[in-house]
């Protein structure tokens, strides 16, 4: 005869034990509700399998514990790192555009090159109205400084961002090589766990935490292994991280493959490439990787846009590299070239043989180079009349916007008037402006701004204007991919946490469900109980 009594008991026990594993398991979800990265688990339950009684009933041996289950999303997961790359990376760039936009401006709280500009011409318009006036002339003086101080900030803040750059993404690179070296530790933890057929729950969602703050770095492809590892690699198949070992990349400003040396930054050192050193540590097989994390989202990615990439070629100069901020710096290198080479021709105003006719107030010649010229320019012989006397390999300058300086220091040396008749050394009548008129005419003059990558033709003024609308409609767009990737990121997150994320409202519903599942089993154990006296009773 079938022993019921006893079937009763142990499919109550095991509903003891499924249930409070079941209260376990949502009580661990509710203390891990703000915990990052964490998956809301779930427990498995299974029915016995019944045998056959003596009856011919099947009526089941209770219930067991099946296991243990992540609720996650592989796609949404992935979704969110992609999501969370690119939001990184246009913050990036534009925490970089912010501070560049005010350099570019024509109101703003300081000197612009294009009010110093317009206040150059008019200080030459008023000292051609009246050119004995010395007061004009010390204006003259001190708005070609203007002008300079101007250049000077705009390309030297320029420089510094660019520095600042290359800093912070040395910065990340030593947190890619701590992010990947700790997912490496956690496959072989992974792989360890699960090769006895537990879910190691904890180590993946860790994992999972660790890839997403690398997506904020960096752009990358993941390969989940049939062992429960990952491969992580970039876009050329380079493997970041393989099992259980990690490959810790490099910032180096003197890599391997940069035989004749590397081109200079703006500020005149050198750029940082992303290397790996095959050599493991010898420092002679570095493979450039740069280009890879240029071209991919991340924090990464965005200071790269910024800072600009470049070959290792010592022939390249700073201006040649691919970014905005060296592209922005060669538009200010192309007018300082303009000044020293065009501004200063019309301001010496040669004769056929290449003499000055222009004089200052006492009828002496330009001092040397004319109106503008740079710190330490060796040069004594004449004006800069070609674009070609500013050859590196001639002044040994690759630079000059800032070193520019103003050549006259008193207002009698300013050369406001010509000869007429072209001779040399000029004899300017008194009263003569033509000088100051010309250089004042240079506002409505076109002139080829041509420096790196960058060349436009046109006057000052079309130049600057070009300028700021470039600026000006990069920040426009940041805000813009800002704002998007912002979006895009929140939605991604909170299509994952719907699948993956705990709800404190649902667990403690699960949480009561399993309550009462418990005290019933509970209860169901007492009944047996009576029963089982009732039977000796009875006997």
């Amino acid at each position: 005869m079938a022993n019921y009594n006893s079937k009763i008991l142990t499919t109550a026990v095991s509903s003891l034990h499924a249930q409070q594993a079941a209260i376990a398991t949502t009580a661990n979800n509710i203390a891990n509700v703000n915990t990052p990265g964490y998956s809301r688990r779930t427990l498995e339950l299974e029915t016995r399998a019944t045998d056959s009684l003596g009856s011919g009933l099947n009526l089941g041996n209770g219930v067991e514990i099946g296991g243990l289950v992540r609720r996650i999303d592989s796609f949404l997961v992935k979704l969110v790192r992609e999501a969370a790359g690119a939001d990184r990376r246009y913050a990036a760039e534009d925490a970089f555009l912010a501070r560049l936009e005010p350099l570019f401006a024509f109101e703003g709280d300081f000197l612009t090159i294009g009010s110093a500009l317009n206040s150059f011409y008019a200080a030459m318009n008023d000292l051609a109205l009246n050119p004995s006036d010395l007061s004009l002339r010390a204006n003259v003086i001190q708005q070609a400084e203007n002008l300079v101080e101007s250049i000077h900030t705009t390309y030297n803040t320029l420089a510094q961002l660019q520095t600042d750059a290359d800093l912070r993404i040395e910065t990340e690179i030593n947190t890619i090589n701590a992010i990947t070296a700790q997912i490496a530790e956690l496959n072989g933890a992974i792989r360890t766990r699960e090769s006895t057929g537990n879910l190691a729950a904890d180590e993946r969602d860790q994992r999972d935490h660790l890839l997403e703050k690398l997506a904020e770095k960096m752009s990358f492809s993941v390969t989940e292994l049939s062992d429960g590892t990952v491969t992580i690699s970039l876009a050329n198949g380079f493997a970041l991280v393989t099992s259980n070992t990690s490959r810790a990349l490099e910032f180096n400003r003197t890599p391997s493959f940069a035989v004749g040396g590397v081109p200079q930054s703006l500020a005149g050192g050198n750029l940082g490439y992303i290397v790996y050193d095959h050599s493991q540590g010898g420092g002679t097989s570095h493979q450039d990787l740069t280009s890879l994390f240029a071209a991919g989202d991340g924090s990464i990615g965005g200071l790269l846009r910024m800072r600009g990439t470049i070959d290792a070629d010592a022939s390249l100069t700073p201006f040649d590299a691919n970014g905005v901020l060296p592209e922005l710096a060669a538009r200010v290198e192309s007018l300082t070239r303009t000044l020293l080479v065009d501004f200063n021709y019309t301001y010496y105003a040669p004769n056929a043989a290449g003499n000055p006719t222009s004089g200052d107030l006492n009828s002496n010649p330009p001092q040397a180079f004319g109106l503008f010229s740079w710190i330490g320019n060796p040069n004594r012989d004449g004006p800069a009349v070609t674009i070609g006397d500013l050859d590196p390999a001639i002044t040994g300058k690759v630079v000059y916007s800032s070193i520019l300086n103003v050549v006259p220091t008193r207002a009698e040396r300013i050369c406001a008037g010509r000869d007429p008749t072209g001779t040399s050394p000029p004899v300017v009548p008194k009263g003569d402006g033509s000088n100051a008129r010309a250089m004042a005419g240079l506002r409505t003059r076109s002139f080829l701004f041509e420096v790196g990558g960058f060349s436009l033709t046109g006057t000052t003024a079309e130049f600057y204007d070009q300028t700021v609308g470039t600026v000006g409609n990069l920040r426009n767009a940041s805000r813009v991919n800002v704002l998007v990737a912002q979006a895009n990121l929140a939605t991604a997150q909170q299509r994952r946490d719907e699948v993956s994320g705990v709800s404190l409202d649902e667990e403690f519903t699960v949480l009561i469900k399993h309550q009462r599942a418990f005290e019933a089993a509970a209860r169901l154990i007492k009944v047996a109980d009576d029963l089982m006296q009732q039977v000796v009773n009875v006997i």
